[in-house]
């Protein structure tokens, strides 16, 4: 069970719906450059084959920017559930409570640092592990 108090609590809502309503613009952006460079009379793919590749390369980082960003989203309305249930601030993996001071930089934190720690050590690929 949450150690947060009702403060605390609405602290990290205003958080979650501040980021969520800069992933939603950010989003929104891309959906409408994507609308823009598909309209009739658009060239999509100008120029010689390597300007061609680089048009692709980019839209393919921008769809991925654009994926991150649904994640976080999702990450985002999980979070809202675990307030819902009282259960935001406890660790999933370990039970302990997870810091506001963490969750006041990371509010859609699963795992106290030690267990995040732990996670990163054994999930994640080491290029993507920061030193």
């Amino acid at each position: 069970m949450s150690q947060l108090t009702a403060k605390q609590l609405a602290t990290l809502v205003e958080l979650l719906d501040a980021r969520e309503r800069s992933l939603a613009a950010v989003i929104d952006e891309h959906v409408a450059g994507l609308r823009d460079s598909s309209a009739p009379g658009t060239t999509t793919l100008a120029g010689d084959v390597a300007d061609q590749a680089e048009i692709e390369l980019v839209r393919g980082h921008q769809n991925a920017a654009v994926e991150r960003d649904l994640r976080a989203l999702h990450d985002i309305e999980a979070a809202r559930a675990r307030i819902a249930a009282g259960s935001v601030g406890s660790c999933i993996d370990c039970g302990d409570e997870i810091g506001f001071d963490r969750l006041r930089v990371h509010p859609t934190a699963l795992r106290c640092v030690l267990c995040q720690d732990r996670y990163e050590q054994t999930h994640l690929p080491a290029s993507a592990v920061a030193t």
